[in-house]
């Protein structure tokens, strides 16, 4: 009698210290800043202008501060050709009459005062004005949509690729997310940031970069349905466990009713 008691208890305590440890840790992942966050007020999250790097695709566009804008419409490239200035291996983009020009490792607004000291000679008070063609995210994994995201300007950051992806899914790993970047010369590098840590906005990853990749890693809930999707075991696991459940509970009965 009280060995068949105890079986029931023990899993009775079992099942609900389990449901209990795993709404906590599903309920944790999804409290975004929640840790740290009475430092917020001491963190500075700089956004810098970014560099111009070998392959971007950079639009410029050449004016006169004058009402002639014939001298300036030599160095202006088709409407129709999308590409833009495309930066080469050498780290540097080629211009009607100024020849080859170094851009790499140069912002924009430092690219836009090089140019005007070199117009000078051509334009009477030339104005010039650089965007990047080419600045956008690969975002993958566990977000609504999985694709590149693209933004109204270059100071942005890992929460404003997010949101353009759609959000993250509820399969998403808040805690690790992995952001790999293009550094000059082709070398890569990459950081993890936790959304769930207020600290996120100080780490040089919150911001992004021209083609950076970041990728939102599945959680164990993730992992254990496609475990289930792919094995037999794990697929017929709850089953299983089920099955074991009932025939506990059919035996501790029998032996309950035959004392």
């Amino acid at each position: 009698m009280h060995v068949s008691r105890l079986i029931i208890f023990l899993a009775l305590t079992t099942l609900l210290l389990g449901a209990c440890q795993s709404t906590k840790q599903a309920a944790d992942q999804f409290r975004y800043f929640d840790k740290n966050l009475d430092t917020l007020n001491t963190l500075v999250a700089n956004l810098s202008e970014p560099q111009i790097r070998e392959g971007d695709q950079l639009l410029i566009r050449v004016f006169s501060a004058t009402l002639n804008q014939e001298q300036a419409a030599l160095f202006n490239l088709n409407a129709d050709d999308a590409n833009g200035y495309v930066v080469d291996v050498t780290g540097s983009i080629s211009m009607p009459v100024l020849g080859k020009i170094k851009v790499d490792g140069l912002t924009k607004f430092e690219l836009e005062q090089l140019l005007i000291k070199q117009l000078a000679t051509y334009i009477k008070n030339p104005v010039v004005n650089i965007n990047f063609l080419n600045f956008r995210v690969l975002m993958l994994g566990e977000v609504t949509q999985q694709g590149f995201v693209k933004f109204a300007t270059e100071k942005a950051t890992v929460l404003d690729a997010i949101g353009l992806a759609g959000g993250l899914l509820e399969t998403g790993l808040r805690t690790n997310i992995l952001v790999i970047r293009q550094l000059p010369g082709g070398k890569k590098d990459y950081g993890r940031l936790n959304i769930n840590d207020a600290r996120i906005f100080a780490s040089p990853y919150f911001q992004v970069q021209q083609n950076d990749v970041v990728y939102i890693l599945p959680n164990d809930t993730r992992i254990a349905l496609f475990k289930r999707s792919v094995n037999p075991v794990f697929r017929d696991l709850p089953a299983y466990a089920g099955l074991m459940a009932s025939l506990l509970a059919i035996a501790a009965f029998i032996i309950t009713l035959t004392r």
